[in-house]
């Protein structure tokens, strides 16, 4: 486009990237689209401090000082046709400027002298001095001039609004990070989102009215010690961000739960305040999603990638589990009698590939179910401890088993299914049967468990302490115990193959576990705190899927994540720009390495 004398020291682009305006100091080219560009100069003489272009093109200013006289500044306008207008500038030197169609922000950032003019007749609208002091790390203005901010390091980080005089000791908003000596700092377009770096992580922290309970920001980690003053918010919208650590340049994307994550909205909203976590069942090539929230009043079925643009499927009843056939062209959603009813209505209007059958007609409730190792059939466990076996070929359910005692059973609030055999917490001990004849085959006196879940040949056994135990899926061995504390408190949910083991938090983290070794392998976060959290693995095991539930009007999150090594190196190259040493790809995944880490 355009080659200066020396190197830049300040750039500006229009919106649409069809004016450039740079300058070295000594010299300020102005360029536009399909024109050859424009050598400007500061009013007798001196040398130019910061340049600034309108988000429309249709302004270009100027800032700087005399060289001889340096208390002498001005700041110069220019129009489209480069009509100039000349004017004074700050008692101190203006190194940030913004500005609009309509007026111009100057802010001096070493001592936070600013002022806000109109471009029309150079009235001033507003302006203060703050006082940043000594302990100065950062300051930033908002892409409208709307909003200026800065740094000296302290937890929370005051906004102030520049249509009226800036108190330093009572900012009107503010944001928070964790920080002590942070390098660069950036405000969004509106002032919303502020972020904040200090050595290699980032911070991006929402702006709150002051004195609003704060919230906690998010941290961005995996690249380099970003560069000072290398921090800029991509857009008006505030959910992109670009840091230049060293000599990389890195994009963040806030949409994204984590380099290996896709999110989409998904219309899973809270159930009720006793609920569970939403339910789901992911396909076995992991590309279609049926979920469904606490309640199981409402869910979603369809392709994952656009289950944010389906209607919700609400219902009269209820909504109970879902089990996809093993070659994943239809699922089967078992649903119960709505609260104090004893018939289950079949709902309509579903897609065509989801089949509804009526079941819990004995109890209140199916806890889970699983396809049968023949794949001909679903295996239902329900609230009373009886097992149900759903027909595929003809859709009829049949009684198996009636509950475990008579003549009228208590409630169980824990119980499995697998492809063989189910589990159930019957009074004191954990009673295991098989699936298609209800022969009890296993028991285990206890107490204290939380949750029940099946993995290939195994059962595992989750106490209410958070600790999960290994056994063989008989009961007879117990292979390990996996730590835990009171933290996990929502069902373990294991892949097809026995290798993980998905563990949430009531925070909404889900912690995967290696199963043969008992060792975490990656903390992935899955939502905002205090929503809940369900989990799925698609049968070939590659696919995890959470959705977590929305709260209010507010939709919940679908996010997929690519298990393999080959997409999370994929990933992972994408972020590096090259092959990636071990330690780099920690910091990246926040998982063990694989065996080949080049980048093809």
């Amino acid at each position: 486009m355009f080659r200066l004398p020396s190197p830049a020291v300040s750039l500006s682009v229009s919106d649409r990237g069809d004016l450039v305006a740079a300058s070295d100091r000594a010299t300020t080219l102005i360029a536009r689209a399909g024109r050859e560009p424009a050598s400007v100069s500061p009013p007798d003489g001196g040398h130019v401090d910061a340049v600034a272009v309108s988000p429309s093109g249709r302004t270009t200013v100027i800032t700087g000082s005399d060289d001889e006289l340096v208390e002498r500044r001005f700041t110069s306008l220019f129009t489209e046709d480069l009509t100039r207008t000349d004017h004074g500038g700050l008692s101190e030197r203006a190194d940030t400027v913004v500005t609009t169609d309509d007026h111009v922000l100057l802010l001096d950032g070493a001592h936070g002298e600013w002022e806000r003019r109109s471009v029309a007749d150079w009235s001033l609208l507003a302006g203060s001095r703050i006082g940043f002091g000594v302990s100065n790390h950062g300051h930033a203005v908002s892409a409208d001039g709307g909003f200026l901010t800065y740094t000296n390091g302290s937890g929370t980080i005051p906004v102030w609004g520049a249509d009226r005089p800036s108190d330093h000791d009572t900012p009107p908003r503010t944001a928070r990070a964790p920080i002590a000596e942070p390098l660069a700092i950036t405000l969004n377009a509106d002032a919303t989102r502020l972020a904040v770096a200090e050595d290699a992580t980032i911070f991006v922290s929402r702006v709150r009215e002051a004195g609003a309970v704060p919230e906690d920001p998010v941290r961005l980690t995996g690249a380099d010690h970003v560069n000072t003053d290398g921090l800029r918010f991509l857009g008006t919208g505030g959910q992109k961000l670009v840091s230049a650590a060293g000599s990389r340049v890195v994009l963040w994307d806030l949409d994204q739960t984590d380099r290996i994550g896709r999110a989409a909205p998904v219309p899973v909203s809270a159930g009720c305040s006793g609920c569970g976590p939403p339910t789901l069942a992911v396909s076995p090539d992991g590309a279609r999603l049926v979920a469904f929230d606490g309640a199981g009043v409402a869910g979603v079925a369809g392709p994952l990638d656009a289950v944010g643009r389906l209607p919700a499927l609400t219902f009269s009843g209820r909504y109970g589990p879902a089990v996809w056939d093993r070659d994943g062209r239809r699922v089967t959603v078992l649903v119960v009698p709505p609260a104090g009813g004893t018939t289950a209505p079949v709902p309509a209007g579903l897609p065509d590939f989801v089949r509804a059958v009526s079941a819990g007609e004995r109890s209140s409730e199916v806890l889970d179910a699983a396809l049968s190792s023949d794949g001909a059939h679903v295996v239902a466990v329900q609230q009373d401890g009886g097992i149900d076996v759903v027909d595929l070929a003809t859709g009829t359910v049949q009684a198996v088993t009636e509950p475990p005692t008579a003549p009228k059973p208590p409630d169980v609030a824990v119980a499995a299914a697998g492809p063989d055999l189910v589990a159930v917490v019957a009074g004191d001990a954990v009673v295991v049967r098989e699936a298609l004849t209800g022969q009890e085959v296993g028991r285990l006196a206890a107490t204290d468990v939380g949750f029940l879940e099946f993995a290939p040949g195994r059962l595992l056994v989750q106490r209410t302490s958070g600790e999960l135990e290994v056994w063989d899926d008989r009961l007879t061995e117990r292979r390990q115990v996996i730590a835990g504390d009171p933290g996990f408190v929502r069902p373990p949910v294991a892949n097809a193959d026995g290798t993980l083991v998905a563990r949430v938090r009531a925070d909404g983290t889900v912690v995967l576990v290696d199963l043969e070794t008992g060792t975490p392998v990656a903390s992935l976060a899955a939502g905002p705190p205090g929503r809940r959290v369900g989990v799925g693995f698609s049968a070939d095991g590659d696919h995890l899927v959470t959705v977590t539930e929305g709260d209010g009007l507010d939709l919940g999150s679908a996010v997929s994540r690519t298990l393999s090594a080959e997409a999370m190196v994929l990933a992972a190259c994408r972020t590096a720009g090259r092959d990636l040493t071990p330690t780099e790809w920690r910091a990246l995944v926040d998982a063990e390495p694989p065996d080949d880490l080049r980048c093809r």
